[in-house]
């Protein structure tokens, strides 16, 4: 399955691919994993087309071949990074054959080090991320991100990003992206994307539009906001699977089911109200999305509805559904 989760992510889809790898129970072949994650970051960073001044420190380019540590951070039994790793191993690039270190996180545990830089390494998790910093690396993760400052680098998140110095580097996150002390010297030369909003301070919740001075943007720096499209990244959603739904005050309504969709072909009706996905209570939209994104890289969940007065028990099943084409 590894090529074909590889090309989900070469399409945009980097969150079904870091699911995947957290859930998936055999092993895979980890040098072409990381290797496709380094496309998929070098990819992005070409289509960002960042340019850096001259008078600043270059970004160097990502390497055409990863080579370098590979560590498994297992069932993260522990919340450290350096998990299972050395310290005079993370202390810095000089100990590090080839220049990179690649951290996968199995499961949904969080990576939690709020005082380890990373540098030039890849980290991917299904769960939140806190670092001191990352610079010129790599992090695609599904759940909130809170880093120091990230300089040279591609940050990919299903969830919001919080940051305190963004130099030279390219953040996608679904959810919003936060600045705090927003100022030029914060925020420098790179590429901020969210389908929300970015914000400068969050005990003010200030646009950063506000504070940008009058004849444009930072200089250097480009800011989307509200996209569903980001430098080619696209997130999960229900409705990729073909599942229409709205908010209830006890769960979540279908409103509509594409016509031979895997739903659809579970028995799953419009109507119904999504009470949980292999366990775990949906009550709210975001809830549904990631469960339904963790039963597709699984091939299977379990859904259960309240259809009227009756609790009804689904199987949904995605053997051979392909997600880029909907069918």
């Amino acid at each position: 399955s590894l090529p074909r989760y590889l090309e989900y992510g070469r399409k945009g889809r980097v969150d079904v691919l870091v699911e995947w790898v957290a859930t998936v129970k055999t092993e895979i072949d980890e040098e072409a994993y990381w290797q496709g994650v380094m496309d998929i970051a070098r990819e992005i960073r070409e289509r960002s087309k960042l340019v850096v001044k001259e008078s600043e420190k270059p970004v160097r380019p990502l390497p055409a071949t990863f080579r370098g540590f590979l560590i498994d951070l297992g069932a993260l039994r522990s919340d450290r990074l350096d998990y299972r790793v050395k310290p005079e191993d993370i202390a810095g690039r000089e100990g590090i054959p080839g220049g990179w270190i690649g951290f996968v996180s199995r499961g949904q545990g969080s990576v939690n080090d709020g005082r380890f830089p990373m540098n030039n390494c890849m980290l991917t998790t299904a769960g939140t991320v806190k670092l001191g910093g990352a610079s010129e690396s790599i992090v695609f993760a599904n759940g909130d991100i809170s880093i120091n400052g990230v300089s040279g680098s591609v940050v990919i998140c299903d969830g919001g990003i919080d940051c305190k110095k963004v130099w030279h580097s390219i953040l996608i996150a679904r959810q919003a992206i936060v600045v705090p002390r927003y100022s030029e010297e914060r925020v420098r030369a790179s590429r901020l994307c969210t389908e929300q909003r970015v914000r400068s301070e969050s005990a003010a919740d200030k646009d950063m539009r506000s504070k940008r001075p009058a004849k444009g943007l930072i200089p250097g720096t480009e800011i989307t906001e509200g996209q569903p499209v980001m430098l080619g990244v696209r997130f999960f959603e229900i409705a990729d699977v073909g599942v229409e739904a709205s908010a209830t005050n006890d769960g979540v309504r279908v409103d509509k089911i594409a016509p031979r969709s895997p739903p659809a072909k579970a028995g799953l009706q419009a109507g119904d109200v999504v009470l949980s996905v292999d366990g775990a209570k949906c009550a709210d939209m975001d809830t549904l999305r990631r469960q339904l994104r963790r039963a597709f890289v699984q091939d299977e969940g379990r859904i259960s509805v309240r259809r009227g007065d009756k609790i009804v028990e689904l199987t949904i099943e995605f053997y051979g559904f392909d997600l880029l084409k909907g069918k």
